[in-house]
């Protein structure tokens, strides 16, 4: 009887790290893309003093990209890191 209440105790510990270990990371979504498709990432910083010279280049590269069929995607800020310490600061 002894043994088995130790064992017990033994495993329990053990069993309950396993549950914590399959809940530690938050549900990641993952994209799938079809053959001839690209995923686009930009790295990109808000620098407040370069309002000027975005709007210049906004001003004429767009025209450029749309003559050659460049089409906007939508995009969204990514405000928690899940994994890793890659951020564009560190690029």
């Amino acid at each position: 009887m002894f043994h088995k209440t130790l064992r017990l105790w033994a495993i329990t510990p053990l069993l309950l790290l396993q549950v914590f270990a399959l809940q530690a990371q938050p549900k990641i979504d993952t994209i799938s893309l079809q053959k001839g498709q690209i995923l686009d990432l930009l790295f990109l910083s808000q620098n407040p003093d370069i309002e000027e010279a975005r709007q210049s280049y906004f001003q004429v590269a767009f025209p450029v990209a749309n003559r050659f069929s460049y089409q906007g995607l939508p995009g969204f800020r990514i405000t928690d890191h899940v994994q890793g310490n890659h951020r564009p600061s560190f690029l």
